[in-house]
């Protein structure tokens, strides 16, 4: 029998701030929470459950189950990061405020013999500019918001994981892409994963769990909000290309004590589900209060686990997370492919994603495939992104660019952004080409130019312009660019121009790219009033010109400053 009598709750220190100051809204709060009686298996809530309740200053409750913890420090030996446990484990409660004000917390624990409650602690929460979590923009599918209604226009690339650096890469990846704007980063938890063979299922390794809070605390400190994929198919799978088949290795895994013979078995046994259910309690737990944290993705290529996890497994699981995430992080997962209908109607998933790669050559006109899949999930009415993109899924970028010009990278991020998606378009190959080819400069210009757009506010729609002309002659011909664009009726137009022979073929052929003057783009405007118009240099991240024009006819006639590879406009009546 496991019984105790009373609980004793001690604040601890409010992180980031000093530990005099008062804690504001959005920053995390934290609590030890003692037990008289150890417990078995603390991870598992069936034999003791440890929830956090709180009352904010407008009657409303959140409610949070605490979860086992322990602490650990940084050291290094042989140029490898080593994580080493201090002091013993212990329960902890971790809550952020959404709002200021006088708050009360209570804390409730239960095991079989019945339940008991702490005395009521009560503190003040500070106002603060923090915007808070990740959210759909209210009445505008495209795209993405914080609480204060800032827009947040996703830009940034997959950081999955830092290898030997350990945390020390994470700390010169955030750095770099904070320095250049970026405000996202996609992170795999499968390569420090929760359960382990070693743990067990239904048990979990605090090292790791650590090594994920101190990630999506440099990202606060960064200001990058991150989308955490929980697993990737080669958990289910065996062999595969790059050896990434772990079915041997897998918790779940009956050789291993778990209790399936096969994956297939994965998405539809019952004591499987209840073992991941466990897992999301303790997700919740722990790092829903992070506001660095922005989208729960489940899966990591869900259709190459072949079958093993059905749409009605997905539902469940975004159900059990809508419910039990006080925050209501957005929640996703991704597919190598477009996806399946059956997967993207749920009404708990929030994003569309899907990965994009070329193979040995690179995929031609790649700009007009990523912009068909992203005007193809719009029957969704939910905001999209490319999750995953590069030249070939066979290897690193590097191979296509040695010296390291970044133009596919480069256009991919203004493609997923102009072509109507929640973000630019996020580059894989981030160990291997863009840091070591320090080309985090790439999303500087996206960066910029997406942070003056109000994007929740605007109803932009993709819409077809033609080429832009010469302006000699008549007949004279096209100039061959390619415009993709947004329209906000007849209020805002965003355009980017590329040349189609800027692409990293001819970067390896060393062919030099071609300068455009004197060419002239005609926007489809109604009315006569005035607008200003923004000329952008893409790779500067700066204005090239500003100006004034007025439409006639119809139209809104604009010369084009002379420019190479592409140019981006901006026009605001």
């Amino acid at each position: 029998m496991f019984a105790f009598a009373a609980l004793e709750v001690r604040a601890l220190e409010v992180q980031p701030c000093e530990p005099s100051r008062q804690p504001a809204a959005y920053e995390r709060i934290e609590w030890n929470v003692e037990l008289d009686h150890p417990y078995t298996n603390p991870f598992d809530p069936a034999e003791i459950a440890v929830d956090a309740t709180f009352a904010g200053p407008d009657g409303k409750t959140l409610s949070l189950p605490a979860f086992w913890y322990q602490e650990f420090h940084r050291e290094t030996a042989n140029d490898r990061e080593q994580l080493v446990a201090d002091g013993q484990p212990g329960w902890r409660v971790r809550f952020c405020a959404p709002r200021a004000g006088k708050w009360q917390m209570q804390v409730v624990a239960t095991d079989r013999n019945g339940t008991v409650k702490s005395a009521v602690t009560e503190f003040t929460v500070a106002p603060s500019k923090d915007p808070g979590f990740v959210r759909r923009a209210p009445g505008n599918w495209r795209y993405l918001e914080f609480d204060n209604g800032q827009p947040y226009f996703i830009v940034g690339a997959n950081v999955c994981w830092a290898g030997r650096e350990g945390l020390r890469g994470y700390e010169i990846y955030f750095s770099r892409m904070s320095e250049a704007g970026a405000n996202y980063a996609r992170l795999w938890m499968s390569v420090m994963p929760m359960e382990t063979r070693e743990t067990g299922l239904g048990r979990y390794n605090l090292r790791n769990c650590w090594f994920f809070d101190q990630v999506f605390d440099l990202a606060a400190q960064h200001h990058l909000r991150c989308m955490l994929a929980l697993d990737t198919y080669g958990s289910l799978v065996t062999g595969g290309v790059f050896n990434e088949g772990h079915w041997t290795q897998n918790p779940f895994n009956a050789a291993n004590g778990g209790p399936l013979k096969e994956p297939t078995e994965f998405g539809t046994n019952a004591v499987a589900r209840q073992f991941y259910r466990q897992r999301l309690r303790y997700l919740i737990g722990r790092y829903a209060a992070f506001t660095s944290l922005g989208f729960w993705e489940f899966w990591n290529e869900q259709d190459l686990t072949r079958g093993c996890v059905p749409a009605g497994w997905v539902a469940e699981m975004s159900a059990y997370f809508k419910a039990h995430d006080p925050y209501r992080h957005l929640v996703t997962t991704s597919f190598s492919g477009p996806g399946p209908a059956a997967v993207w109607n749920l009404p708990d998933i929030d994003l569309t994603q899907r990965h994009i790669y070329g193979s040995d050559q690179p995929m031609r006109d790649m700009e007009d495939q990523l912009a068909k899949d992203t005007h193809a999930s719009e029957v969704f009415h939910k905001p999209h992104l490319i999750g995953e993109i590069g030249i070939s899924w066979k290897g690193p970028d590097t191979r296509f660019d040695p010296e390291g010009l970044g133009t596919e990278l480069h256009n991919y991020l203004w493609a997923g952004a102009l072509s109507g998606g929640a973000g630019g378009a996020a580059s894989w190959w981030w160990d291997n080409y863009i840091n070591p080819k320090n080309l985090w400069f790439q999303y500087s210009g996206l960066a910029r130019f997406t942070a003056q757009v109000d994007w929740p506010r605007r109803a932009f729609e993709p819409i077809a312009l033609a080429s832009p002309e010469f302006a000699n002659a008549a007949g004279a011909p096209a100039t061959g660019l390619k415009p993709m664009a947004l329209a906000a009726g007849n209020d805002e137009f965003l355009v980017w121009l590329l040349d189609p022979a800027s692409n990293c073929t001819n970067d390896l052929a060393h062919k030099p790219p071609r300068r455009f003057t004197g060419a002239v783009l005609t926007l489809p405007v109604a009315g006569d009033a005035p607008y200003q118009v923004e000329w952008w240099d893409t790779r500067k991240a700066e204005v090239s010109q500003r100006g004034t024009a007025t439409p006639s006819s119809g139209a809104l006639k604009l010369p084009i400053p002379s420019f190479e590879r592409d140019i981006a406009l901006r026009v605001v009546k």
